[in-house]
């Protein structure tokens, strides 16, 4: 789709962000599959904690990407399969909203659904404290589910 604003990687929202590579052709027959069939169960929130942390030092993407001075939100979400994700976020003042950070979801333990069961990518023992595979826009919705229980 020829002169289409792209959306910004990070603050955008999951239905926007999934939009944009459906209309620009960036999101794959498989990946499509996936998220229709697969990613919808596996992505149901059991439980969530959130810890807000203000005055830290947060990435303003509205400037650049410099630091400044902000709140930031922990999160530790438990999915229905028993997958546990950390993932942190922040309150950006232009938006007047919340957004993801940029880092790739944590497993904090040792079961995801997503690398072991749906991608058999790694075995049980492998995850606890390394980076998730699960795709950002994915982190996304996982985000903004989070923020709905708040």
């Amino acid at each position: 789709m020829p002169g289409r604003e792209p959306v910004h990687l990070y603050l955008s929202r999951y239905e926007e962000h999934l939009n944009y590579l459906r209309e620009t052709g960036q999101e794959t027959q498989g990946w499509h599959e996936l998220r229709t069939n697969e990613l919808k169960d596996f992505l149901t929130l059991e439980h969530v904690s959130l810890e807000e942390k203000k005055e830290k030092l947060v990435t303003n993407y509205s400037n650049d990407g410099e630091l400044q001075q902000g709140s930031h939100l922990e999160i530790i979400a438990k999915l229905k399969d028993g997958t546990i994700y950390k993932l942190h976020g922040y309150y950006v003042k232009e938006e007047k909203d919340w957004f993801p950070d940029e880092n790739p979801l944590i497993h904090a333990n040792d079961t995801c659904g997503f690398c072991q069961s749906i991608m058999k990518m790694k075995k049980k023992g492998e995850t606890k404290n390394t980076f998730c595979m699960l795709p950002l826009p994915e982190k996304k919705y996982i985000f903004e589910k989070a923020l709905e229980n708040r």
